[in-house]
């Protein structure tokens, strides 16, 4: 049997990362989310993951 445990506060999807994560509440209209659902399913990723590529382009 494989053992479960509940995320801490902070830890968020990516419960082994080496860097704690924050959530951060966004406003999209239908579209924009229409758009990245399209994309993270095209990618086979999570939106949060489309997300912070999208957020690290632009900083770049």
């Amino acid at each position: 049997m494989t053992s479960m445990r509940s995320r801490s506060a902070g830890e968020g999807a990516q419960g082994g990362a080496a860097e704690p994560s924050q959530v951060v509440a966004l406003r999209l209209t239908i579209e924009e989310l229409t758009e990245l659902d399209a994309l993270a399913s095209r990618a086979h990723k999570p939106r949060s993951e489309i997300i912070r590529a999208a957020l690290a382009a632009y900083a770049a």
